[in-house]
């Protein structure tokens, strides 16, 4: 759990936080910094809908801890939801504040300032509201999900694995879900477990991904735009379709970017942290590809953690040996290098 109390936090208390314009890339939240996206709605509609609740009261004012809402909470609640899928997270903070003011079991609204607070990179009060909302409605699969995410960010594993349980058994067809369970069932060593859910990931939308990535394959290789966002919409859909990553992957090296090919490869060991090839994939980009960002020393430490890894998940496959001795020559260290190739060797005999 976190530390600190809520008491300390509770709706009214504190100031709006200084937020931010921009939306960082973050799993939790889709950035949405236009206000007119919103399905079979109009752009009139909706500029209607956003200036009449942003004209009828002003949410500034009535944050004071002493001053009492006006409209119901049903009201604040829908003004916030379209001020944050507008990016105006201020205002969408202010007007879940008066949610709450006005019913303090308005547990929508403590999922939008959750949001935010994750926006603004503030994980203890994100974990507080996502923690309020659970503890008023706890059958909400996603706000268990993100809770879980946000849990394993700050190294609560433990917790965050009871949150992605919860939420692949309240919704077995939630992909990202089943995804992070398989993720923390693998940290814990419970290999038959992390297998079991991730196959549930990749069956729940395999129908749909699979057609995408085969018309990917069968276009040329000089058609790698149509390539590209072919296996993008595949991997959007079914997030668990490894080998739409690869190919993805693939298509960037071809391209010559390799920084954009390895983290598409990150992502892989992120979505499936015992798939060997992701290793070795990675560990020859960081190694023989100048990447711009850091110094080569730090690029050949990490070709050497992940052939290392790869070592660990396929102790049999020589190939991972020769890697390693190429790469141990190139640092300088040859007797280890000497031992790497006789190990591969001796696998291959």
């Amino acid at each position: 759990m976190w530390s600190g109390t809520e008491s300390n936090r509770r709706h009214g208390d504190f100031q709006s936080p200084a937020l931010p314009t921009e939306l960082p890339d973050h799993a939790l939240i889709k950035d949405k910094s236009y206000l007119f996206g919103v399905a079979n709605m109009s752009i009139i509609k909706k500029l209607f809908i956003l200036i009449f609740f942003s004209a009828a009261l002003s949410a500034s004012a009535e944050t004071r801890p002493d001053y009492a809402p006006r409209e119901s909470a049903a009201f604040y609640l829908k003004r916030g939801e379209i001020q944050f899928d507008a990016a105006m997270y201020d205002y969408a903070y202010e007007s879940m504040m008066l949610a709450l003011k006005a019913d303090p079991r308005t547990y929508g609204a403590a999922n939008i300032l959750g949001k935010i607070f994750m926006i603004q990179k503030d994980y203890h009060n994100a974990g507080l509201y996502f923690d309020r909302s659970l503890s008023i409605e706890d059958n909400q699969p996603e706000i268990h999900n993100a809770a879980g995410e946000l849990k394993e960010y700050v190294s609560s594993f433990e917790t965050a694995h009871n949150h992605y349980l919860k939420a692949a058994t309240l919704n077995p067809e939630y992909t990202e879900a089943l995804i992070n369970l398989s993720r923390s069932f693998f940290r814990k060593g419970e290999t038959g477990e992390a297998e079991k859910y991730f196959s549930s990931a990749y069956r729940s939308g395999i129908n749909k991904s699979l057609p995408l990535y085969k018309k990917a394959e069968a276009l040329p290789d000089s058609r790698h735009k149509e390539k590209e966002s072919l296996l993008k919409e595949a991997v959007k859909i079914n997030p668990a379709h490894i080998e739409a990553y690869m190919a993805l992957a693939t298509i960037m090296r071809l391209q010559n970017n390799y920084e954009s090919a390895a983290e598409i490869l990150e992502k892989l060991k992120s979505v499936k942290p015992d798939y060997t090839p992701a290793y070795l994939y990675l560990g020859n980009i960081y190694f023989t590809r100048p990447l711009p960002g850091n110094t080569r020393e730090y690029f050949l430490n990490l070709a050497l953690t992940n052939y290392t890894k790869a070592v660990e998940l396929d102790p049999q496959n020589s190939e991972t040996y020769f890697h390693l001795a190429t790469l141990y020559r190139h640092m300088g260290k040859r007797e280890i290098a000497d031992e790497m190739e006789k190990k591969g060797l001796r696998l291959e005999k």
